[in-house]
């Protein structure tokens, strides 16, 4: 594999996501698309901003490109009100302005934006029509040179006589002549354009993880075409290091792989980023930035770094095998996860750039960074119930009427098991049963046949199964809040009880004790004697500990508490407060095993756009085991007391090993 370099910083996190990045001597400057476009000034290594030069309403006039004036004093910007500026860097002063003309009213988008090497000229190009603004007379004049709708990367030649636009097409114009050339590319999706002026090449990225190099002559010819990742992909990050002789280019695995138009293969991956990256920036001091989709800058010094060292030997590296990058519905809860042996988790979502209702089940293997996946098309959201059967099998639903048992060594489709509706899904733990609920029936399939053995209509609400007891019970919960077991051997209810707004349910080993979280806190339910107590207000998130005993958290993450199941307070540990724990806006979940609970801690409103903080307790002595920040958030998690597996707002598959 190639060299993994270590870390980079993160620095600073705007509000939106960073579109571009302009490095500028002892500043950075930030394009952020969030709440305001924007243009900010940051100091180069610690991120802090020092000024803001653009802000506008998104509805405003501000458009998305950029482009740094070659004396590195100012910054020229188009605006939706059809109109070129120049700001000066240091006092923000508007230095000059231009406005399109009258016919070409549509400045809205993906206008481009490069410099003459002399500084002289600026080129723009507005819906595919290229214009040129002499900075000395002020004049912004159209020429006869069009690209194909979809321009997404512009590049000026060191003489300032030839221009390339890409899109659909590789554009070469000569300034001079006015004469063109355009190259149809052999693949769709592509994006982006660098000049690499000591390679004398361009190189041009695309939507399936693939870099190409291209020459820069008439007419433009390929050079090299190399993988940098799997499909899918949503953005290819490119920038020029080594004064053009190299190219920075994003893959899909969060990285950002070294390339040479020589050797193409990937020599060197700068990882440690937990975000899919969006732009990256650089300057000639080869300092890289790294710019994530949910505004995090990263900064990496790799001046003293070999960055010419040549790629390793063919057929030692291994590609990737499809890793996930975002989860296509990224909210708490339905990104759910599940384990079936040590080291080896499954999780459900869907990959950015696919159709809004494409799922995949991936298969996590701790130590590699990839994941298996295994497609098909869904008409709805799938994947809010996995189920592992006997330690082999992962069964969910496909989005229509059926639930499909997944192997999980070959991720082979075993059996499609019809169910109208369904909603649930447990099997037992000998595993040679699972039960599924939903619609108006209840099935209880063999395992080894994948046939039904024993159904019946459902007269009461649709519910769902949580948890099969040893005995043969199970705990259901319906959508009227009420909850309860009914017998795997006749399917009937034989205890309920109900409360208002339910959020979850969740049974002792021996069915005697059921915790549930609702109504803003955690009642513990005696099935025995039918009582009902409950805990102090505010507790959440209840689980089973060892001993018999119960785990709540304070639904903020201000706390978490063992009760006995009488109600009696065992021990209460205070977390120390941070920007999350303990704020009205937090949302604390947990999870246990054992003796041990981890607790984790994001912002309720904007789960996956923030950080988590994870938190891991030994209730039998109060101390905190371990403690560790997700930086993107996360929404499901698996814990076995001696790790954590989960998979972030990124879209990473991360483990944490407990000591």
């Amino acid at each position: 594999m190639p060299e993994v370099f270590p870390s980079p910083t993160l620095i600073t996190r705007m509000e939106g996501r960073i579109e571009h990045i302009l490095p500028c001597g002892d500043v950075v400057l930030l394009h952020t698309n969030g709440r305001r476009h924007s243009v900010t000034v940051h100091d180069r290594k610690s991120g802090r901003l020092l000024r803001e030069l653009v802000s506008v309403n998104p509805i405003g006039p501000f458009d998305r490109h950029i482009a740094l004036a070659t004396d590195q004093r100012s910054v020229f910007c188009t605006f939706f009100d059809d109109r070129i500026v120049q700001i000066d860097i240091e006092s923000g002063e508007t230095l000059r302005s231009a406005p399109f003309p009258t016919d070409s009213a549509l400045v809205r988008s993906g206008d481009l934006l490069v410099v003459s090497p002399r500084g002289d000229v600026v080129h723009v190009v507005v819906w595919g029509d290229v214009f040129t603004w002499d900075l000395g007379s002020n004049e912004l004049g159209q020429t006869p040179f069009r690209a194909f709708l979809g321009t997404n990367g512009m590049a000026c030649s060191p003489d300032g006589g030839t221009l390339w636009v890409n899109s659909h097409e590789l554009n070469r114009f000569e300034l001079g002549t006015g004469t063109g050339t355009n190259t149809r590319h052999d693949r769709e999706g592509v994006q982006g354009l660098v000049h690499l002026a000591a390679s004398d090449c361009l190189a041009v990225g695309s939507f399936d993880g693939i870099v190409e190099f291209w020459s820069t002559h008439a007419p433009p010819t390929r050079i090299a075409t190399t993988r940098i990742g799997p499909e899918p992909h949503h953005r290819v990050a490119m920038t020029s290091l080594r004064r053009g002789t190299l190219l920075a280019a994003s893959s899909v695995d969060q990285r950002v792989n070294l390339l040479a138009p020589s050797d193409p293969s990937p020599r060197k991956r700068l990882g440690g980023i937990f975000c899919e990256i969006w732009c990256l920036g650089s300057d000639d001091a080869d300092a890289l930035w790294v710019g994530d989709m949910h505004g995090g800058l990263w900064h990496h010094d790799l001046a003293g770094e070999p960055l010419d060292a040549p790629p390793p030997p063919k057929g030692k590296t291994k590609a990737p095998k499809f890793p996930m990058t975002n989860h296509f519905w990224p909210e708490p809860g339905e990104t759910p996860m599940v384990r079936t042996a040590p080291g080896r988790a499954f999780s459900v979502g869907g990959f950015r750039g696919s159709p809004p209702l494409d799922r995949d089940l991936c298969a996590w293997e701790r130590g590699r960074e990839d994941a298996t996946a295994h497609r098909w098309f869904a008409r709805r959201k799938i994947g809010y119930e996995l189920a592992v059967v006997a330690g082999r099998f992962v069964v969910l639903d496909d989005g229509g009427s059926n639930l499909l048992a997944v192997d999980g060594a070959t991720l082979a489709t075993a059996a499609k098991l019809p169910h109208k509706g369904v909603q649930g899904a447990a099997a037992n733990r000998a595993g040679d049963r699972l039960l599924t609920t939903g619609g108006t029936e209840i099935k209880v399939w063999s395992t080894e046949t994948w046939e039904v053995v024993a159904s019946r209509q459902n007269p009461e609400v649709p519910q769902r199964a949580v948890q099969w007891l040893d005995d043969g019970r199970v705990l259901f919960l319906d959508k009227n809040d009420a909850f309860g077991f009914f017998s795997a051997d006749d399917l009937k209810r034989r205890a309920t009880r109900k409360l208002t707004h339910v959020q979850s349910v969740v049974s002792d080993p021996e069915g005697a004790f059921v915790a549930c979280a609702a109504g803003g806190q955690v009642h513990v339910w005696n099935v025995v004697s039918g009582e009902i107590i409950a805990l102090p207000a505010g507790t959440s998130s209840p689980v089973f500990l060892g001993g018999g005993l119960l785990g709540v958290v304070e639904r903020h993450g201000a706390w978490v508490a063992s009760f006995r199941t009488d109600g009696t307070l065992v021990r209460r540990v205070e977390l120390a407060p941070t920007a999350l724990r303990g704020q009205r806006s937090t949302e604390a979940r947990m999870w246990g095993h054992g003796t041990r609970v981890a607790v984790v801690c994001q912002d309720a409103l904007t789960p996956w756009s923030t950080r988590a903080e994870l938190d891991v307790l030994d209730m039998r002595t109060g101390e905190t085991v371990a403690s560790h920040v997700v930086m993107q958030g996360l929404g499901s998690l698996v814990f076995d007391g001696a790790d954590i597996a989960y998979v972030t707002g990124g879209g990473r598959a991360e483990w944490l090993v407990l000591p």
